[in-house]
């Protein structure tokens, strides 16, 4: 939730955080980086 809120009117910014929380720290259990293609959509709800 801190990040939805910190990028709240970034929808761009918050799916680059997202895929960079994601990254952080992932490991494959040999030491070694764990890669994953992962995909963020962020939408955005239209304010009236």
């Amino acid at each position: 939730m801190d990040l939805i809120r910190r990028y709240e009117t970034d929808p761009q910014g918050l799916a680059a955080a997202l895929v960079a929380a994601a990254r952080d720290g992932i490991d494959d259990g040999t030491g070694e980086p764990y890669r994953d293609d992962a995909t963020v959509v962020v939408l955005r709800r239209p304010t009236a």
